[in-house]
């Protein structure tokens, strides 16, 4: 983009975080156009208030995606833990991941079958938290799960990446921890055992996503940042 930066005749950017916004900015310069739209959840499907499918299921740590995901690393934390672990991804993908990493641990169950987004859903009501293992991307990736986990008032974990939401906040919204094996044990026993600071943690990033996330609050921003574009964007 630094080379190609004269001949692109673009009226202004669009990105989803803060971090995406500084690269832009140091890529094209101060007299680029470039405003944080973040993201959307619909939270009138995904909802807090919605209870398991399966209520006399043991709860487990729920994984979803695939982009950008470093499930080697979750299998490795999740190996030694007392947990049962769902990862939800295509079979295309675990077909790559078996070749790559070997053995998938016994406590670990792999979904390969799309499913609805019903199903889906259910899927996160019946988590005790969400692991989101990411490789270190300035690409937004596992922000949609995420933000779902979030809306569902789940406890959210994911490993430190330059992509992440800026909702994600800590020990505030949720877990950020390195991408070692062992801290991501040690952040997900944390995030299971402790009890009401999970509850409050996971009730910070409702009340979060509900002020911020919202389709309409992101529609708002959409709006916002096109007024700012010179005169004649589409």
């Amino acid at each position: 983009m630094r080379w190609l930066r004269p001949f692109i005749k673009v009226d202004g950017w669009l990105c989803v975080t803060n971090n995406q916004r500084l690269a832009l900015a140091e890529t094209l310069g101060s007299q680029a156009t470039i405003e944080i739209t973040g993201q959307g959840i619909d939270m009138r499907f995904f909802r807090p208030q919605l209870e398991a499918a399966d209520a006399g299921q043991k709860p487990y740590i729920l994984s979803v995606g695939m982009e950008m995901r470093d499930y080697q690393l979750l299998f490795a934390a999740i190996r030694p833990l007392d947990e049962r672990l769902i990862v939800l991804a295509s079979s295309r993908w675990m077909d790559d991941v078996s070749q790559a990493h070997g053995e998938v641990p016994p406590n670990a169950t792999i979904l390969e079958r799309r499913l609805s987004y019903e199903e889906m859903r259910d899927l996160y009501a019946g988590a005790k938290a969400v692991v989101v293992p990411l490789k270190d991307t300035l690409q937004a990736a596992g922000i949609t799960t995420i933000l779902e986990a979030m809306t569902m008032r789940k406890t959210v974990i994911a490993t430190r990446s330059a992509g992440l939401p800026d909702l994600l906040v800590n020990q505030h919204t949720g877990y950020v921890v390195e991408p070692d094996a062992a801290a991501l044990a040690e952040a997900i026993q944390e995030a299971v055992n402790a009890g009401d600071a999970s509850e409050q943690m996971a009730s910070r990033a409702l009340a979060t996503v509900r002020r911020e996330a919202s389709f309409e609050k992101y529609l708002d921003r959409l709006a916002s940042a096109l007024q700012t574009f010179p005169d004649g964007t589409q």
